[in-house]
């Protein structure tokens, strides 16, 4: 059994040391392995970060309405919320990134 355990749930990443015997106390490799799931977190949270930040607010905020409203409600939100980033700056900066096949860059201008 590895002595670092990781669980992803959603959004949220759980990191338990697994070594009772020794007080769970970090050898060299745990530090190594415990730094590479840190850096990989961090890179996840720099694409996120570097990505339409309307766009990702607006999907969050869906994700947080669906449980609470019917399927008919839902869609009319969803359907406002496409009509609002349609006319935003990252909708236009993706469609012609894709178009000159380079990286977009969503940051406010």
């Amino acid at each position: 059994m590895s002595d670092i355990l990781t669980e992803r749930s959603g959004s949220i990443l759980r990191v338990e040391f697994n070594r009772p015997a020794r007080k769970n106390a970090m050898t060299s490799s745990m530090y190594i392995a415990f730094a590479d799931v840190l850096n990989a977190a961090q890179a996840v949270a720099q694409r996120l970060a570097a990505g339409p930040r309307s766009v990702i607010a607006q999907i969050r905020q869906l994700s947080a309405s669906a449980f609470d409203n019917s399927l008919s409600e839902q869609l009319r939100a969803e359907r406002s919320a496409q009509e609002r980033v349609l006319d935003a700056h990252e909708c236009f900066e993706g469609v012609r990134a894709f178009f000159e096949k380079r990286d977009p860059n969503f940051l406010p201008r």
